[in-house]
């Protein structure tokens, strides 16, 4: 490959311009990006580690053997959850939740 042909190829996976740099709005995606995948991150292995913990805790006092399995698989599932639940709505749709509840024996009167 030329060193053109080598220099395309980096701007088209950095994502850059044309110019070879990323814009101010380009870099603070990325940014964010970077931000929100450090803290998928943090979360999975937090959670891993802090129930993984706590099972082999419960398994070193109570001579169970099931416990540190159990802790890592709830530890995983907590961290997915929670990660749902902060960054599951990034896709612009909203929930739209009523601010009063409707009783439908009011309506017809």
């Amino acid at each position: 490959m030329s060193k053109a042909e080598l220099a395309k190829a980096a701007d088209f996976f950095s994502g850059s311009n044309r110019r070879g740099r990323l814009s101010d709005s380009d870099r603070a995606d990325q940014a964010e990006a970077m931000n929100q995948g450090m803290t998928v991150l943090a979360y999975l292995l937090s959670g891993v580690a802090v129930y993984g913990f706590f099972g082999w805790l419960g398994d070193h006092l109570l001579h169970a053997h099931f416990l540190l399995p159990t802790g890592i698989v709830l530890g995983a599932a907590g961290a997915i959850y929670m990660i749902i639940r902060r960054f599951g709505n990034l896709g612009g749709t909203t929930q739209v939740t009523p601010t009063q509840p409707t009783d439908k024996s009011r309506e017809g009167r």
